[in-house]
């Protein structure tokens, strides 16, 4: 299944790994799979019924209960390393209790109601019932099956599963009681895209079970469980990130010069130069339409698909993002996103602009070619996606998240001081909280250590030890807009609110926009793996 050059560079981010202990002892997965079966199985669910039935599976209050296991429960019984479910609301589990009035509700966030008790368990014996059924059509598939019997499996679940397969904490669910034939992705386009990254084009079709055959196959070929696989692929690829295509204006004179300059240069650049400095656009409606009412006053345009390419490319694309650069349907460049757009007013062609880590600039052609006369768009279909895939890895490209090589020799020093205690917190509780009065360094060792972090996460390197090009990349990354974003908060926006989750068109204030004589400000440093928080007191 896997190309040989794919398989031993695996491989030796799997040695990596486990020299820096970053699975689960193989000895232990069977215990914790074990464990979940006894309190949560098919068996134990069945003998249950009404109010405990209720109460076992959706009382979020209750950490004995199923669903607190499946989105919270993170300890020595039973350790958070099976795939998170974790964000949106309660309503993804059908049903839930408010904490306020003690009563329960269905239906979704924009169309939600209140329920009686008896029908709160109706609805859990139908969703008992159906992992039950679910349960007894995985233990009846075969070993190394392929993708038409996982195809027959999604059709089967589709019909006699519908409201649990349909859902992160339903596939949760089955991968725990089946390990060994169900991958611990619990959505499709994370399954998707790690299988892309495997130089796979993934089985056609839709639903959360068609592609674990793949992992499957993949996890046996090497010799390991399918966490470890999953695990070493979350280190590996990082989150999905997007793909998208820039149109060279190759029809102006002296355009492959220009192109030159960005190659070598390391950014990509769009025109529409009397727009002006447009970095105080940020992601949002109101972003959009200040582009939209900037284009009809300086250049009189209504066009919505150029208000689109603009938008796009200042507001959309992100850190991480592969851009092709293209003239018409031939590739010119291909890289990776460094950073936030910035503005060049020198450049009288193209100034606006984004860092962009160029990784070659050989000339190909994309399989699936010009869909819409956009500009500057995002790539959506799959075989574009694995062909520049394939691209990156014959080109060299380290991969989203690089690691050091063989030929690398010593190791790293020990991290020490402060930045050792927030990795030890970090690797605990995914979080931490920095505090104290202001100007005790809150801001320099949230910085200090995500960089840190990120040069060993990134190139196997001390941060001190990186090349110039490294450090532009690392710099990139942290507090300008990258995978690690700074930002400051007004003492009204509750705690709860903001780290309920990341939301840039509410938390990302100016920095200088809000009274600081008071002491209060926090700032937030979240990569893709790792957040961390600190405030200040007042």
């Amino acid at each position: 299944m896997l190309k040989q050059e794919l398989k031993d560079e695996l491989q030796n981010w799997y040695r990596q790994m486990q020299n820096n202990s970053d699975f689960i002892p193989k000895s232990k997965l069977p215990q914790y799979y074990q464990t979940f079966r006894d309190k949560f199985g098919p068996e134990k669910l069945q003998r249950l019924d009404g109010d405990e039935l209720l109460i076992t599976m959706h009382e979020r209050g209750n950490r004995d209960s199923l669903v607190y296991w499946l989105e919270f429960k993170n300890d020595d019984e039973f350790p958070s390393v099976f795939g998170g479910i974790q964000g949106g609301s309660a309503h993804k589990f059908g049903i839930f209790r408010k904490k306020e009035t003690g009563e329960w509700v269905t239906g979704s966030s924009n169309n939600s109601r209140e329920i009686s008790e008896k029908e709160a368990i109706e609805i859990a014996r139908r969703q008992r019932d159906q992992l039950v059924k679910g349960a007894e059509l995985l233990e009846a598939l075969p070993e190394n099956a392929d993708d038409a019997i996982y195809e027959q499996l999604q059709e089967d679940l589709n019909r006699d599963s519908p409201d649990v397969a349909d859902s992160a904490w339903g596939h949760k669910y089955f991968s725990l009681l089946f390990p060994d034939k169900l991958d611990d992705y619990h959505r499709e386009d994370y399954q998707k895209f790690h299988l892309i990254r495997l130089l796979q084009e993934p089985p056609e079709g839709s639903g959360r079970f068609i592609c674990a055959g793949r992992f499957v196959a993949a996890a046996s070929e090497m010799g390991i469980p399918i966490n470890h696989l999953t695990t070493l692929l979350n280190k590996r690829n990082g989150r999905p990130y997007r793909y998208w295509r820039v149109e060279l204006d190759s029809s102006s004179q002296g355009w492959e010069s220009r192109w030159d300059q960005m190659y070598q240069s390391g950014y990509i650049a769009i025109g529409w130069k009397d727009l002006g400095d447009l970095s105080s656009i940020d992601h949002s409606i109101k972003g959009k339409r200040r582009i939209q009412d900037l284009l009809l006053s300086t250049y009189n345009e209504t066009s919505g698909t150029v208000k689109e390419d603009v938008y796009s490319f200042i507001a959309t694309m992100e850190a991480k993002d592969v851009v092709l650069a293209l003239d018409q349907n031939t590739v010119v460049g291909i890289g990776r996103i460094a950073g936030d757009y910035y503005h060049e007013p020198r450049d009288h062609f193209t100034p606006h602009r984004r860092p962009v880590y160029w990784y070659s600039n050989e000339r190909w052609q994309l399989p699936v070619g010009r869909q819409s006369s956009r500009n500057v768009r995002r790539i959506k279909v799959e075989t574009n996606h694995l062909e520049i895939e394939k691209r990156l890895f014959a080109s060299g490209e380290i991969a989203a998240i690089p690691h050091r090589t063989q030929g690398d020799s010593g190791a790293l020093s020990p991290i020490d001081g402060i930045p050792s205690k927030i990795n030890s917190v970090l690797k605990r509780k995914k979080q931490v909280i920095l505090h104290g009065p202001p100007g005790t360094g809150k801001t320099y060792w949230a910085r200090h250590t995500a960089s840190a972090l990120a040069s060993r996460s990134w190139f196997g390197k001390d941060f001190a030890d990186l090349s110039a090009e490294e450090k532009v990349l690392i710099d990139g990354q942290v507090d300008k807009g990258g995978a690690v974003r700074l930002c400051t908060f007004h003492p009204a926006y509750g705690y709860e609110d903001f780290i309920e989750g990341y939301r840039p068109e509410k938390a990302m204030l100016s920095r200088w926009s809000l009274p600081s004589k008071r002491g209060f400000s926090a700032v937030s440093a979240r990569t893709r793996e790792k957040v961390l928080i600190r405030t200040s007191t007042w």
